[in-house]
């Protein structure tokens, strides 16, 4: 199997060539490199043409279009079997991590893998202690450190854009399950490093989570379950922008999330396309604890 790495990034130029650098020095697999720039004002393209040549294919934006439309573009350019849509500010420290977690996908149910990283010296993406041929399924993956089967990816029409940033994971895992595939947590030699980047938009960090939270439960919840999932998101959103100290991006968001759904009920934006319920029920029990593939009967 092929790995094509798609990287959107944005004014991060040496965040990305750490990544890079780690990125190329896999061993034991054919990889490609996608980086899709979001119209950076600083030396990000001039680094990736002069450091890398045709190693990297680069694609330049000439305005900003975010990071999930930029990963959906680099998705459609890319000739891999296996998309690593991880983000610019992760390093991979191991040569292996690449070829161990492309041989998780033999199993054709596996639609996507978390891989392990670390970030402030804790490991997340990691699942129970378990035998080697053991695969545990988990709800999602989160966006720096993850894998997806390409033809998955492309046949669910990739990240639902309209979330713009924020939760286009979840959404996508749970449409994924809803098609009979799964998210295992990988098993990797040494696991990724996230150092999660200084350079934030701290308004837009708490504007979209808020926003797409609420958009998520809309597009997704079965009706019985829709008014007092909303309501509970709402309560969680208004409880962390207080816990932050961040008060007007999270309830802009919140906000907004609720106009959107005014908007789709007269045909605009995000319209609901809820799974079943036995899916989501699945989805919420497999954000408690992860489950054994095999156990999984769907």
């Amino acid at each position: 199997m092929k790995a094509s790495f798609v990287i959107a990034t944005y004014n991060r130029a040496d965040d990305l060539q750490r990544c890079l650098d780690s990125v190329l020095k896999q061993e034991n697999c054919e990889i490609e490199v996608i980086v899709v720039d979001d119209a950076s004002k600083d030396e990000t393209c001039e680094m990736v043409k002069s450091r890398y040549g045709n190693g990297v294919q680069l694609i330049s934006r000439e305005t900003n279009c975010g990071s999930i439309r930029n990963r959906n573009h680099g998705a459609k350019l890319a000739t891999g079997d296996v998309l690593f849509l991880i983000d610019d500010d992760t390093e991979f420290p191991g040569i292996n991590t690449v070829g161990e977690t492309i041989a998780e996908f033999d199993d054709p149910r596996v639609g996507a893998v978390a891989i392990p990283y670390l970030q402030d010296g804790m490991l997340h993406h990691a699942g129970p202690l378990c035998l080697d041929y053991d695969r545990y399924v988990v709800a999602s993956y989160v966006g720096c450190a993850c894998a997806v089967r390409r033809s998955t990816f492309l046949s669910l029409g990739g990240y639902e854009e309209f979330f713009h940033h924020g939760v286009e994971e979840d959404d996508f895992c749970i449409r994924m399950i809803n098609e009979g595939m799964f998210c295992i947590i990988g098993k990797v030699s040494e696991p990724m490093v996230h150092y999660e980047s200084t350079v934030r938009n701290l308004f837009n960090w708490d504007y979209y989570p808020r926003r797409s939270s609420i958009l998520y439960i809309w597009k997704n919840c079965p009706l019985a379950y829709l008014v007092p999932n909303l309501a509970m998101t709402t309560i969680r959103g208004g409880i962390h922008c207080f816990k932050v100290k961040r008060v007007r991006g999270n309830i802009r968001g919140l906000w907004d999330g609720y106009a959107s759904i005014l908007k789709s009920m007269v045909g605009k934006g995000c319209r609901r396309k809820p799974v079943r319920s036995d899916i989501y029920r699945l989805a919420l029990k497999l954000r408690k604890n992860p489950v054994l593939l095999t156990q999984i009967n769907q």
